[in-house]
């Protein structure tokens, strides 16, 4: 079963704040959601068998260390 596009756009937000030890949100451009939207959905593909807060986790850090897969 594939996550709602709004569950995850939560769960980037919640570790893009974790992430950066920041309390706000930060403004990610449409172009930078869709791209960590893409990600995750390409490693659920991948690795089915990973939990999706693992997924996410590992997602936005890489794009936070500017780290490709």
């Amino acid at each position: 079963m594939k996550p709602e596009k709004a569950f995850l756009k939560k769960q980037i937000r919640s570790v893009a704040r974790t992430n950066t030890n920041s309390e706000i949100d930060l403004p990610f451009t449409e172009e930078e959601e869709a791209q960590l939207l893409y990600r995750i959905g390409q490693k659920l593909e991948a690795e089915p068998a990973m939990e999706l807060r693992e997924v996410v986790h590992d997602v936005v850090y890489r794009f936070f260390a500017d780290q490709e897969e």
